[in-house]
């Protein structure tokens, strides 16, 4: 048991994914002050206007699933590496908008 803790503790893999993970955090909470912008620029896009910005619906969409990558490689759901060690995810149009 005492050797297995030993080589889990000195699993080089492990302190880098540790060093990705806290890269990640700061990035994730940069992305939250992101997503407050763009959610108070929507509201006001739609007061002003009366319809969402077709532009800021995209990016929130992208944002969301680029945040959601975050959390699975947080939650060790996943193994890949969200941006920018991998593309950004896309906004594509076959998914359900909101009008």
């Amino acid at each position: 048991m005492e050797t297995q803790l030993k080589s889990n503790l000195g699993s080089r893999k492990t302190w880098l994914r540790g060093l990705y993970m806290v890269l990640f955090a700061v990035i994730y909470s940069v992305t939250e002050v992101v997503i407050g912008a763009v959610v108070i620029l929507q509201f006001l896009f739609t007061l002003v206007t009366g319809q969402t910005n077709a532009r800021l619906l995209q990016f929130g969409r992208s944002l969301s699933r680029y945040v959601y990558q975050i959390m699975l490689f947080f939650t060790f759901n996943s193994e890949d590496l969200p941006f920018p060690f991998n593309e950004w995810p896309s906004a594509d149009a076959t998914d359900e908008q909101v009008t």
